[in-house]
């Protein structure tokens, strides 16, 4: 199956919810003002969260972005994390004055089912906050025996996810 025609994981009905959900959600603040949003913001849009947290992404071209370019909907990746390999489909993007980011879904033979969105938010009293907001289950009989060892493992990711962006 070619990658453009593969389905996301779980149901129409969720897709982007992971945007508004607050179930699964952390935040650190990451800096102050309008820079930083700019800076942050800039980066996040570009995969820097994963890869600044030992991930590799590589993008699927689908002709809408240059490698380099901003997060696409539609856009299709494969990110790498030692043997891990996860292929993901970007269902939203967020561009907003004061809140950007994106939110990715799972595609097949990804280890989860489900979505994980990574925002950027300059709030009211000038902090900056990156915001991670997930929701996901196993995908299939090995990852479920391996759940344990996955939710300490993710953990130790999203604590790397939240630094990455630090000021």
């Amino acid at each position: 199956m070619a990658p453009e025609a593969e389905c996301l994981t779980y149901p129409a009905s969720a897709i982007g919810t992971s945007l508004s959900r607050t179930r699964g959600e952390r935040r650190a603040v990451i800096g102050a003002g309008a820079e930083c949003f700019a800076r942050a913001s800039a980066a996040n849009l570009r995969w820097a969260v994963k890869t600044r947290s030992g991930f590799r992404v590589a993008r699927i071209a689908d002709g809408s972005a240059g490698p380099e370019g901003p997060v696409t909907v539609g856009e299709t990746a494969l990110i790498r994390f030692g043997p891990i390999r996860e292929r993901v489909r970007v269902v939203r993007v967020v561009d907003e004055p004061r809140r950007r980011g994106f939110a990715y879904g799972t595609l097949p033979q990804h280890p989860l089912i489900g979505e994980e969105a990574f925002l950027v938010e300059w709030r009211d009293d000038d902090r900056v906050d990156l915001v991670i907001r997930s929701f996901s289950r196993p995908n299939g009989w090995l990852w479920t025996l391996l759940w344990p060892v996955v939710a300490l493992a993710r953990q130790v990711v999203l604590r790397r996810y939240l630094r990455a962006l630090v000021d």
